[in-house]
């Protein structure tokens, strides 16, 4: 796994330490973790050809051909899949330098309001799977009957949300009220 964000690699590497400690996993045996590189559209063309053009080591600093699993791994070629999770234009960059030159299984996670652009990548096939948001995620938990923290987001979602209608009912009425008064003044 990489990450494309200059904000990612500290909170990726937190992630993934806690959950591979809670699944018993190893890193460099059972996962591995490239780290950041810049520029995501030059990183991505570049892993198409090589992983070890941008990442010569891994995060930690371990050179990719002594880390076992990567050893005969050398592009998109030879995965089976890639899961983009991400924000802002990031998935973009997957879906246009990634997989439409390299041709792999992709599928995506984004944030809640970006979910409507990728629906049709979705219909059409080009990608086979689309996590969209808190309440993705949450569905996710439970197709797997693993409930986390998508499932424990979800009242905070939907208590954030019926604060928004609540506001909008309470300008509407504002402005309603506002025209009917300068009707009357007039």
């Amino acid at each position: 796994m990489s990450t494309l964000s200059q904000f990612g690699p500290a909170m990726v590497d937190d992630i993934i330490t806690s959950v591979a400690q809670a699944k018993g996993k190893r890193k460099n045996v059972d996962y591995v973790f490239l780290g950041y590189k810049p520029y995501p559209a030059i990183t991505i063309l570049a892993m198409g050809t090589d992983f070890r053009v941008p990442f010569p080591t891994d995060y930690y600093g371990t050179k990719l051909d002594e880390i076992p699993p990567m050893r005969d791994v050398h592009n998109f070629a030879q995965m089976k899949g890639v899961v983009a999770l991400g924000a802002g234009n990031v998935a973009d960059f997957w879906i246009q330098y990634g997989q439409a030159k390299y041709n792999f299984p992709l599928a995506l996670g984004v944030t809640g309001v970006m979910a409507s652009d990728y629906y049709p990548y979705l219909q059409s096939g080009q990608i086979f799977g689309l996590l969209p948001g808190v309440k993705g995620a949450a569905e996710y938990e439970q197709l797997l009957g693993k409930l986390g923290a998508g499932s424990e987001g979800m009242p905070y979602q939907v208590a954030a949300h019926v604060v928004i209608l609540i506001f909008m009912v309470l300008s509407n009425i504002g402005y309603v009220a506002q025209r009917r008064a300068r009707a009357a003044g007039r």
